[in-house]
């Protein structure tokens, strides 16, 4: 339940972790009222952290920008939608991991981290995504929107 008669709803990196967003998204309109109020938020998209996902089989199922617009078409004009995809580079995959829990996104893993477990993913991702340099590499993808009643 949401407070009643807010003007602007603002999300940063939240609505991904909701299993019902359908279900989230349509009871938006109650909330925001009949003024035209305006929801924006940013999510993350199907590409994020793809690299630790191939290796560990864990992390988020991310809709699309596309899916994100057919959530929100049948209440919401989206006044503007934008995606990237940032890759950012690391001495090694034991910087990946520091960073992710420095973030705090690490909430997804099934098993816990063995030192077996923690070399062959090292060297798995060492393997598979390092760039010319010798660095290895992690994909953000953040999606951007702002949607009105």
């Amino acid at each position: 339940a949401f407070p009643e008669g807010q003007d602007l709803i603002v999300s940063c990196s939240a609505v991904q972790w909701l299993k019902t967003l359908p279900r989230f998204f349509s009871g938006l309109p109650e909330v925001a009222g009949t003024k035209g109020d305006t929801w924006a938020f940013s999510s993350f998209g199907p590409h994020n952290t793809e690299e630790v996902a191939t290796l560990t089989a864990a992390g988020l199922s991310y809709p699309s920008l596309e899916e994100l617009k057919e959530m929100l078409a049948a209440r919401y004009e989206v006044v503007y939608a934008h995606e990237e995809q940032l890759r950012l580079s690391f001495s090694s995959p034991l910087d990946v991991l520091k960073h992710l829990k420095e973030t705090g996104v690490t909430g997804t893993a099934a098993q816990p981290w063995t030192r077996g477990r923690l070399q062959e993913f090292c060297r798995n991702y060492t393997r598979q995504f390092s760039d010319e340099r010798g660095k290895v590499y992690l994909t953000f993808h953040p999606i951007y929107m702002i949607c009105r009643k």
